[in-house]
């Protein structure tokens, strides 16, 4: 899975590429979204080295030492979608050993164990998986090659892929690991919704430069096809996600202090004593009754038109014999 910007051109299809969106972040380090609508695919460049994405993703951004990102009554909203998928997964694949790829503080692991699986986790490091270790009493490795071939019944990837350097590879150990007729969930913003064909720069899931690949229903669809996977559900109607996503994407294109409603939500709340964040906040929130009702429609209708905000696809590995990596990258 390789996308060059080099003379405008997509090196997977040839069809020209376009600038979708830039992003300066507080070092003033400029950021580009490079994106072939023939593909459906985005990419972030220049990519961040290892040493910054290490920080963009460490535990003081996500959440807190106990693994709690939102405030008491968002988190039970929170549980509550958990339960409701592991409701709808139950559906296509049989209880059995779960493997969720970025478990973070490990809840939903943690959910399913509650449910009647065996569990486990992959984290980026040891300091991101210390909420699931030592919380919950989850076991959780630092690198798939932990895992034995052909060992978990279901794999579950929630907004992580798109954080991965190597997304084409991480999906071909997923085959390694799943055993034949497995099942796979994965979940991602999407480029070709509606919110974030209208927003462009302003989109909340956009979020540059954390962000490293910008995938569509289609190029996520292609690319797991690709692999021997049989789709079984696509959803595109993720009631928080999507309607806070539009709420979200519609106050930062309106000038206001990028992502400040949701930095008030959650544990990100950092702002300094600066009048402009004050502003924007109370602004926000004064504008809630007028954009939450619209929020929800256009939810509703981008959801029906294929064109959701986010988009989940559920699919079960078909081939019995293991996926050579590939290369991307």
């Amino acid at each position: 899975m390789t996308l060059e910007c080099a003379d405008s051109i997509c090196s997977i299809c040839g069809h020209p590429i376009v600038i979708f969106a830039t992003h300066i972040d507080a070092c003033k380090n400029q950021y580009f979204v490079y994106y072939c609508a023939s593909c459906g695919l985005g990419k972030t460049e220049p990519c961040p080295d290892e040493a910054t994405l290490h920080e963009l993703h460490s535990t003081q951004y996500y959440r807190n030492g106990e693994g709690v990102r939102f405030a008491t009554p968002f988190e039970w909203l929170v549980e509550g979608m958990r339960r409701w998928r592991i409701y709808r997964l139950s559906h296509v694949v049989r209880k059995g050993r779960a493997l969720d790829i970025g478990c973070g503080s490990g809840r939903f692991l943690r959910a399913l164990r509650q449910s009647g699986w065996e569990v486990a986790g992959l984290e980026l490091n040891d300091d991101t998986a210390t909420a699931a270790r030592n919380v919950h009493g989850l076991m959780v490795e630092t690198a798939l090659e932990a895992y034995a071939d052909k060992s978990f019944d279901l794999i579950t990837i929630t907004h992580v892929l798109e954080h991965i350097r190597n997304p084409h590879r991480m999906l071909a150990d997923c085959v390694r690991l799943l055993k034949p007729g497995g099942v796979i969930a994965v979940a991602v913003p999407n480029i070709a919704s509606w919110q974030a064909r209208f927003t462009r720069g302003g989109w909340f899931h956009l979020d540059l430069p954390r962000h490293l690949w910008h995938f569509s229903e289609t190029s996520l669809s292609t690319e797991l096809i690709g692999l021997d996977f049989e789709l079984i559900k696509v959803r595109r109607l993720d009631i928080a996600h999507n309607i806070f996503g539009w709420l979200q994407s519609l106050l930062n294109s309106a000038g206001l202090r990028h992502n400040r409603l949701y930095s008030f939500l959650s544990s990100d709340d950092l702002e300094t004593d600066n009048l402009t964040h004050y502003f924007s906040l109370i602004v926000s929130i004064a504008l809630l009754p007028l954009l939450v009702p619209v929020s929800i429609i256009l939810t509703v209708l981008e959801a029906v038109s294929h064109a959701g905000g986010t988009v989940e696809i559920v699919a079960r590995l078909t081939a019995v014999e293991n996926i050579s990596e590939g290369s991307s990258g």
